[in-house]
């Protein structure tokens, strides 16, 4: 039996199917799939909403001086939580109530000591004021 291109055109094709199948029905997995993507949409919007208050009612920054990370508000004592995550690995992030001291027209509070790493981190503040609540994200580079 002689192998001409006919052959060959059908045997790309058939390993193209069976590539193609591969990715169909073997490599979708759960991680594609969610549990309650209702729920999880209106979580999502519920923090677009918040950081939206953010602009609309509390200005918010967070910088980095003297290795400390600083959050300052303004607007009424926010009560919540801070989170940092650290890019290059899980293991450092971590969460910490805000505690703020009222500076004269602002509140501010800042990390007790510097970051654990070097690198990019992502700072996440979510608080209230009693009214309404609040999502300020930010990336910082510590030195």
């Amino acid at each position: 039996m002689r192998f001409d291109w006919g052959h060959g055109l059908a045997l790309a094709l058939a390993a193209f199917v069976v590539f193609m199948l591969y990715f169909l029905l073997l490599a979708t997995g759960e991680e594609t799939v969610q549990d309650k993507p209702y729920e999880r949409g209106l979580k999502y919007q519920e923090r677009l909403d918040a950081a939206q208050n953010v602009v609309r009612f509390a200005p918010c920054t967070v910088f980095v001086q003297d290795a400390r990370v600083y959050l300052r508000v303004r607007g009424e004592k926010p009560e919540g939580k801070w989170t940092f995550r650290y890019a290059a690995s899980a293991r450092h992030d971590f969460s910490r109530p805000i505690s703020p001291v009222f500076k004269g027209r602002y509140w501010q509070d800042s990390t007790p000591t510097p970051l654990p790493a070097p690198g990019l981190w992502t700072v996440e503040a979510e608080w209230t004021d009693g009214k309404r609540p609040y999502f300020h994200q930010q990336k910082i580079h510590m030195p």
